[in-house]
């Protein structure tokens, strides 16, 4: 018999229950005080939650379009789920935000959802601050239909040249409202996420900083439960005069230290790891568009480095002779080892570019286009001259509802760096921002984090919009195949 301290949540994990659960096994729970017992919950089987995998794919389905008996079934299994802590079942329920949080952020206003008819029973049964992934999850995508039906449809919410984000006065009182809500249920991620967001919106970074940091979720919760969203963990301020050396930007050969003479030099970093699973691809485009200067940062040790460069200048020169001759593409290649004040590497990797880009202008004396390695064009990426040079910086922007959140609002791996004070202004931000972050235990999409804080910190820089400047490049459609994972 477990027993109860008051006020305590309760989860029933196969820890706490002492083993596997099996299909036929049942639970109950009861109080027991020095007045008697109570029973809590009735014969509860494990495999229940399961119930309401199968319906979930409807939640956003007007409530009519459901029979009371599925919907029955909806109920109980996302109560039971509410309970047993199950890692197959909350691995199911934390897609959710993944696969209809797009579908939400479209929102329906006004529209009565089956979601929002299983929310009103889930609370009137139990308090829905109940730390469960079901639960988080759910709260999160009625946010999203509640922020689409505040803002609107049209850019009631836009993002300025600047990158501040300005609400209408209309909406603020309802925004408030609504974050009020979320922060009465500090156990689940959902709401944190979006309390996060809307305060940082409403009141600046330093109010969405504090909420972060008195909040109690560990960031290994919020990584299993919001994959999406793990930049709320580096989601922060960066100390006043705080300093930082300067990130190593050493030249593989001595060649590779020329001035380019191309339209500008695209930027790429990784681990020799990384980069070998992309090369092909990367100097197949590379060789579409020579009028640009390729170059690839390379984190790790020396031989390493040294080896992967060898090895993409092979496949280049194979690549120039399958394809009828003609020269190779050159990249040129600098190197730096992992610092030992790194925490978590692939973080670094990422970051790694952005933290050499000033040196690199400064060496190239020209634009630096920072890309993804996973990046490829579906376009002319060199029919944009004229639109970049009229203003300092080039970003990938969501003007959607993930736009709202700092760490999604500028998409780190498609950036165009005008040389200027403006432009230097600005990665000596995103600098700050990267080598305080990058020191802590988790830094999750902190290049992200680090380029919306440099937009609030230069608010005279001038900011272009890929998509609206009509560059097309997208990322890879089987990244799991390329990159060797497992297949889910």
């Amino acid at each position: 018999m477990l027993r109860l301290q008051p006020g305590t949540p309760l989860r029933l994990t196969r820890q706490l229950l002492g083993g596997e659960l099996q299909p036929h096994n049942t639970v109950s729970v009861w109080d027991e005080d020095d007045y008697g017992q109570r029973e809590l919950l009735t014969r509860l089987r494990p495999e229940t939650p399961r119930r309401a995998h199968r319906h979930l794919s409807r939640l956003l389905e007007p409530a009519a379009h459901m029979s009371e008996a599925d919907f029955a079934d909806l109920v109980g299994g996302a109560d039971a789920a509410r309970w047993i802590d199950l890692d197959d079942s909350n691995r199911r329920f934390s897609r959710l935000s993944t696969d209809l949080g797009g579908e939400a952020a479209k929102g329906r206003p006004g529209t009565s959802t089956v979601l929002h008819r299983l929310l009103e029973e889930l609370a009137a049964r139990r308090s829905l601050d109940d730390g469960s992934v079901l639960t988080s999850q759910l709260v999160h995508l009625a946010g999203l239909l509640e922020l689409k039906e505040v803002l609107g449809h049209d850019s009631v919410v836009s993002l300025t040249e600047t990158g501040a984000a300005r609400v209408g006065e209309q909406a603020v009182a309802r925004l408030r409202v609504l974050a009020e809500r979320w922060a009465e249920y500090p156990t689940l991620v959902g709401a944190h996420v979006l309390h996060v967001c809307v305060v940082a919106l409403l009141d600046g970074r330093e109010a969405g900083a504090e909420i972060v940091r008195d909040s109690e979720l560990p960031p290994q919760r919020i990584a299993a439960e919001m994959t999406t969203n793990l930049g709320v963990s580096t989601y922060g301020v960066v100390p006043n005069n705080e300093s930082h050396p300067r990130a190593p930007l050493n030249w593989l050969r001595p060649a590779d230290e020329t001035a380019p003479s191309g339209l500008a030099t695209v930027l790429y970093s990784a681990d020799p790891a990384f980069i070998r699973k992309y090369a092909p691809r990367v100097l197949f485009y590379a060789g579409l568009f020579p009028e640009l200067t390729y170059h690839l940062h390379v984190v790790g040790d020396l031989a390493a480095c040294a080896e992967t460069a060898e090895h993409l200048d092979g496949l280049a020169r194979h690549i120039a002779t399958v394809r009828g001759g003609g020269p190779p593409v050159q990249f040129r290649y600098s190197w730096a080892s992992l610092p030992e004040w790194v925490v978590t590497p692939t973080s670094y990797y990422a970051s790694a570019r952005y933290l050499i880009a000033r040196q690199l202008a400064a060496a190239c004396g020209g634009p630096i286009w920072i890309q993804d390695v996973d990046l490829f064009p579906t376009a002319d990426i060199t029919a944009h001259e004229a639109a970049f040079s009229q203003v300092d910086i080039a970003m990938a922007i969501s003007r959607s509802l993930g736009g709202l959140m700092p760490w999604k609002r500028y998409l780190a791996g498609n950036t165009r760096l005008q040389p200027g004070p403006r432009t230097d202004e600005f990665l000596a931000a995103v600098e700050d921002y990267l080598y305080h972050w990058l020191q802590q235990t988790h830094s999750w999409m902190v290049d992200q984090n680090a380029l919306t804080y440099a937009a609030e910190r230069v608010p005279g820089v001038r900011v272009l919009e890929m998509a609206r400047a009509g560059v097309q490049l997208r990322q890879s459609f089987l990244p799991n195949r390329i990159e060797g994972k497992a297949l889910t």
